[in-house]
């Protein structure tokens, strides 16, 4: 009886194997979720606060011309700028490259120079991997490998600005000496996307396993 119980349910166990497989599948392929999205003018435009967000990606569209520079993309622990927690994330420098970092600044990458007129950056930080990945354009994909520290868990909110004033560049001598913190670029929309975490889903997938394992020893008595 305990055979034909047991070959009962293997085909059952397979179709359940298969089906949480695929959800952990589609959920760290599926897209990252919009906590974000704005249109207009938004220099000078602050995001609510966020909450924790250790892995996320920003495209910001800006209009670009000759001789602009200053930041696109700030990251603040609160709602002042140039302030307690507070560094640039995504930037234009007096020649005209578009660069992107993280807190603690140590390495940057340069997604290249903008164009006259509209462009469009990118760039997504991988927390799981501490990878920095950025995109100018349809120009190349750049990365570098570095850490973040995030405001949340050292005591402040998670707050994105646009176009804001900030003394703390992102470290390159390009920019910390030919860009003060001014701005003068056009930023005319931006999106935030947080990106969910290999251990959540790896939580999920371990809990659907273990009540499916109660389920099926309760059938087999």
């Amino acid at each position: 009886m305990k055979r034909f119980s047991g070959a009962r349910f293997k085909p059952i166990t397979w179709i359940f194997v298969l089906v949480i497989s695929g959800l952990i599948l589609s959920s760290a392929t599926a897209k990252a979720d919009v906590i974000y999205s704005n249109t207009g003018t938004l220099n000078g435009v602050l995001t609510p606060n966020e909450g924790y967000t250790p892995s996320y990606s920003i495209v910001a569209t800006f209009v670009y011309q000759s001789g602009d520079q200053g930041i696109l993309v700030d990251e603040l622990g609160q709602f002042a700028v140039n302030t307690g927690w507070h560094d640039s994330q995504l930037e234009v420098a007096a020649n005209g490259y578009v660069y992107s970092s993280v807190w603690p600044y140590g390495t940057d990458i340069s997604l290249g120079m903008a164009q006259a007129g509209s462009n469009t950056a990118t760039f997504t930080y991988n927390a799981a991997s501490g990878i920095l990945t950025g995109q100018l354009n349809s120009g190349p994909v750049v990365s570098t490998s570095l850490g973040r520290l995030d405001p949340i868990t050292n005591g402040y909110d998670q707050i994105w600005a646009f176009g804001v004033p900030d003394s703390t560049n992102i470290g390159s001598f390009v920019i910390g000496n030919n860009n003060p913190g001014g701005y003068t670029d056009t930023i005319t929309s931006a999106s935030i996307s947080s990106t969910p975490e290999p251990s959540s889903l790896l939580l999920l997938s371990t809990g659907l396993v273990g009540c499916f394992g109660a389920i099926r020893r309760k059938f087999a008595r």
